[in-house]
């Protein structure tokens, strides 16, 4: 559900654009989409640890959304 209560449902990557849902911002994955914005709340996308975990990965040259 979002916000105001409506049910929302989940990216789905086999029907979804990932850049229409998402963008990074350095280590955080920022919702563009109510879609989006619920799937990175219920899967904690953007927990301290994804994001320290996320960061360093970049760092390293390992982490790309593809």
């Amino acid at each position: 559900m979002d916000r105001s209560g409506r049910t929302i449902r989940f990216f789905d990557p086999r029907r979804d654009a990932w850049d229409e849902h998402f963008q990074l911002q350095g280590p955080v994955i920022q919702p563009r989409t109510a879609i989006g914005e619920v799937t990175a709340r219920m899967l904690r996308l953007n927990a301290a640890e994804r994001v320290v975990e996320r960061r360093l990965m970049q760092v390293l040259g390992l982490y790309r959304k593809e």
